[in-house]
């Protein structure tokens, strides 16, 4: 087990305040601290005085960064594996979460080196639905009970709109950025606001 280093975690919580171009006043106002507390904590020539857990926690989630890189220790990067990923996936398309319709499309391929030539190719995409298909139902009793909950509660899956609202707005957000409408902190800081909303 590492041991507890107090300098780095005051480093490495100085180093973010600069990539994040905020200051330690901010920080301490977005946490909940005085500024002074928070000076003081961060002093090189103190260390009478330390941040709580709770306050190493509320810094990490303010930037966005683990509690593990707060402090310093090396988080490994292991990719989850496809075996997960595509067990996932069925789960998805077993509960009616996500949806597979076809996308066609052809394709120029020049590489290796030859004669130009065009593949008709078919993707299978993934999307998730916002709306009931009454052919679920097993029987004429489940049809009819579908085709009442439209009829009363609109033709939409909750879960999945909200799903759904969240992918628009990052969508919309990213190619923003990409298009230097947004600076870097303004798109985390919407990221972030988008992510909170899928907790309410």
């Amino acid at each position: 087990m590492s041991k507890f280093d107090n300098s780095m975690l005051k480093r490495n919580i100085r180093n973010l305040v600069k990539q994040h171009n905020t200051t330690i006043s901010q920080l301490a106002a977005d946490i909940g601290m005085s500024q002074s507390n928070m000076s003081k904590r961060l002093s090189e020539n103190d260390d009478s005085t330390r941040f709580t857990l709770e306050q190493v926690y509320d810094i990490a989630e303010r930037f966005g960064v683990s509690v593990d890189e707060l402090l310093g220790h090396k988080v490994s990067n292991k990719q989850v594996p496809t075996k997960e990923i595509c067990r996932f996936l069925v789960g998805l398309l077993e509960e009616h979460q996500v949806r597979v319709i076809k996308h066609e499309k052809d394709e120029e391929y020049q590489y290796p080196p030859r004669p130009e030539r065009k593949h008709h190719v078919i993707y299978n995409a993934l999307y998730f639905p916002n709306y009931f298909y009454e052919r679920e139902a097993v029987d004429e009793d489940a049809a009819l009970n579908l085709r009442t909950d439209i009829e009363f509660g609109g033709n939409n899956l909750p879960e999945n709109e909200k799903i759904n609202d969240f992918l628009n707005h990052y969508l919309d957000i990213r190619d923003r950025h990409d298009d230097g409408q947004y600076s870097d902190e303004n798109y985390k800081i919407l990221l972030d606001a988008y992510y909170k909303m899928l907790e309410n």
